[in-house]
């Protein structure tokens, strides 16, 4: 039987932390902040029992299907209902809250593990998690790392995964914005994707000057693609991720 005292929570939640993130990294992987943001959301003193809660099932998710352990995996889900019962019951209060957004990132992440009905329903939830990221953000008062990180690199890439082939003008001039977020020109690389791939589907095929245009701009997209990898490739200190010519 597993207790739901604050003591064993902390103990699942640290075992999470320690066993899905890398235990060393090298300084290749300073683009990435997601270790930090779930680290210092851990560490918050002053977490609501909401955002408690969401942490505990991600943990207790993780650790049951990671060790084929259906009692864990159980226990989890209820945690996440029962976070998801509170976050609804905030909404319909009105009951702005930081820790609304930072319990959306912890149900991001359980998502990530656990979606048994397939990929439509996980990117219908992203969706959803998005939307109330979105509504509920701190506008004029985003400050801090981990804010930014999360309104910059974490949203744009969901949004990016989540919508690629439905990606309006306006999200993608968003996601093209310069930045000086690590990560920027990926999501300005995918977003160009998407741009070119609705433009392919929506032009008329004897149209023959439109498509030279998008022949066009899917080398250059090539080009940035091939470029930023290559440099990600040196800060990882000559591990290859990519070899030109080489499938």
């Amino acid at each position: 039987m597993i207790t739901p005292g604050p003591m064993k929570r902390d103990q699942f939640s640290s075992f999470y932390l320690k066993s899905y993130f890398p235990h060393t990294t090298g300084p290749g992987w300073d683009f990435d902040m997601t270790y930090s943001v779930f680290s210092t959301l851990f560490a918050l003193p002053q977490k609501s029992q909401m955002l408690d809660i969401a942490f505990s099932a991600l943990s207790c998710v993780f650790l049951g299907k990671n060790h084929s352990d259906q009692q864990i995996l159980q226990y989890g889900l209820r945690l996440y209902n029962h976070a998801i019962q509170s976050m609804s019951k905030a909404i319909s209060r009105k009951d702005y809250s930081l820790d609304i957004v930072y319990t959306c990132i912890v149900f991001q992440q359980i998502q990530s593990h656990y979606c048994p009905h397939g990929l439509d329903e996980w990117l219908v939830h992203l969706d959803g998690l998005g939307a109330i990221m979105r509504y509920y953000c701190p506008g004029s008062s985003l400050s801090g790392p981990m804010l930014s990180f999360i309104y910059g690199h974490h949203l744009k890439l969901k949004t990016v995964f989540n919508e690629f082939m439905h990606l309006s003008e306006e999200t993608i001039t968003w996601l093209k914005e310069p930045s000086e977020e690590p990560l920027y020109e990926l999501t300005g690389i995918l977003a160009e994707s998407s741009r070119i791939y609705t433009a392919a589907y929506n032009t008329d095929i004897s149209d023959y000057i439109a498509f030279q245009s998008l022949l066009n701009d899917c080398l250059s997209l090539e080009e940035s693609h091939l470029d930023f990898f290559l440099r990600i490739n040196d800060k990882l200190d000559g591990d290859c991720l990519y070899i030109p010519g080489v499938s």
